[in-house]
């Protein structure tokens, strides 16, 4: 019998079906090619790439992203940011709003050290900003978000955005940097022609503020947008100067469907658990991997899933194999809320566990 490590053992050098099911795997090759295509395409559309940490999490894999040429990191909350902070890189933008006292005073209190930026769309959070750096010594940067139609943060138009940009370039503890918008309506849209029409819509009603804002005489450095399956459209535009992919790097299902420049790096380790007549059972249920946004699919083809429960995945075999007690991998259907259900990812080369890394943000 195969001796086979826990979640909370080492496993460097061990074969990927040497370790307890569920576990997280991140294919090395397939992930070094995907961070060297999208910088290569950065290159070729004159672009800064500002990687999505909430895609991944993991410290390890964004050092390996700002080596491939990424100008620094985008997150999604505060607690990201001082991960990131803490492991030594000092540029970080948070593409969101920071209200919470706590976390502000967390973020102005690391903002004389390091390049750190948030968004506001907001007056009086802009002068919490402004206020509580100011008593650290520090200078916080700050983008004005758009609401490029996605409904959620952001500002309702050019005169709004102008309003703060112009506060923000008189107070005292903030930096002006820029303008940003996600798209975030438009990823889903399986129609490549569809989906970049509604991007460049959306990138309009970005421009737009930033115009208004030059308009008043203030300097708009930075215009900030884009996701995996947007990025061809935002980052070939002359006037965007930064993109922000994320999931590009381990890629899932959701984005394979979407386009065909990345693989998927990221796959889940499952046992068979039961075989009863036409149908078998997996112990990888919504707990261990996620489909929200597309259905998780098998790495191989050893059989076509037809539910997903808490604990159990059913599917139908496609022959004898795979047995009972018998291990496979599946590509989960979204990969960044999958890499956060787990402490670590197992890094694999030749199907080798070769490093360990772990889920500094997750929570």
């Amino acid at each position: 019998m195969t001796t086979k490590v826990g979640p909370r053992e080492h496993a460097i050098g061990l074969h990927w079906t040497q370790v307890e099911t569920p576990a997280p795997f991140v294919d090395l090759p397939t992930l070094s090619h995907n961070l060297a295509t999208m910088a290569e395409r950065a290159t070729e559309m004159v672009v800064d790439i500002r990687p999505h940490f909430k895609a991944h999490k993991c410290v390890e894999l964004a050092r390996m992203q700002v080596e491939a040429g990424a100008v620094g990191l985008t997150v999604a909350t505060a607690s990201e940011a001082l991960a990131l902070l803490d492991a030594g890189i000092n540029d970080v933008l948070v593409a969101n709003q920071v209200v919470q006292p706590t976390q502000i005073e967390k973020l102005a209190g690391r903002s004389s050290e390091v390049r750190l930026a948030v968004f506001v769309d907001d007056p009086a959070n802009l002068s919490a900003l402004a206020t509580a750096a100011r008593k650290k010594g520090g200078e916080i940067g700050v983008f004005v978000e758009a609401d490029s139609g996605m409904g959620r943060c952001g500002t309702g138009g050019p005169e709004e955005a102008r309003q703060l940009a112009t506060l923000a370039d008189q107070l005292d503890g903030v930096r002006f940097e820029g303008v940003s918008a996600y798209e975030g309506h438009t990823t889903p849209i399986e129609d490549s022609r569809e989906r970049s029409l509604q991007t460049r819509e959306a990138i309009e009603a970005m421009i737009g503020s930033a115009e208004a804002i030059r308009a008043d005489g203030i300097a708009v450095a930075t215009i900030s947008a884009g996701g995996t399956s947007t990025y061809m459209t935002t980052g070939a535009d002359p006037r965007v100067t930064e993109i922000q992919p994320g999931a590009y790097a381990l890629m899932d299902v959701a984005r394979r469907n979407l386009l065909d420049d990345f693989a998927i790096a990221l796959s889940v380790s499952a046992t068979v658990i039961s075989r009863q007549r036409t149908r078998a059972v997996l112990d990888c249920g919504h707990k261990a991997i996620c489909s929200q946004q597309a259905p998780s699919a098998p790495v191989g083809a050893w059989g076509e899933i037809t539910a997903l429960y808490e604990e159990h995945l059913v599917f139908t075999p496609t022959a004898a194999t795979p047995a009972l007690g018998e291990q496979v991998r599946l590509f989960p259907g979204y990969g960044p809320m999958t890499v956060n259900l787990y402490d670590r990812l197992y890094v694999l080369s030749e199907e080798h566990v070769v490093a360990e890394w772990q889920i500094a943000a997750r929570r």
